[in-house]
């Protein structure tokens, strides 16, 4: 095995690893979903994405990463939860 393919495996690791947490995610927008549905609360709660975006800006920076392009990932994955949470 190369050195590539050592690269590449390792990276297969870190993609299943994002993946379960995503799948981890979704099971908790869904409880989420439903406490809100229960309670009476509204599924978008901009004060709370707000607050998430700016932690997410943070860490992305901390972390020196691009902190556009983790911004946009994650506007996405707020998105799908606010989907699974209706």
């Amino acid at each position: 095995m190369n050195q590539l393919e050592i690269y590449r495996r390792q990276i297969d690791r870190i993609n299943q690893n994002i993946l379960k947490s995503l799948k981890e995610r979704d099971k908790i927008s869904v409880k989420i979903g439903k406490y809100k549905k229960t309670n009476g609360n509204k599924v978008y709660d901009k004060k709370r994405e707000q607050e998430i975006i700016k932690k997410i800006k943070n860490s992305a920076l901390k972390n020196k990463l691009d902190e556009k392009h983790i911004v946009k990932i994650f506007k996405l994955i707020i998105k799908h939860s606010r989907k699974l949470q209706k």
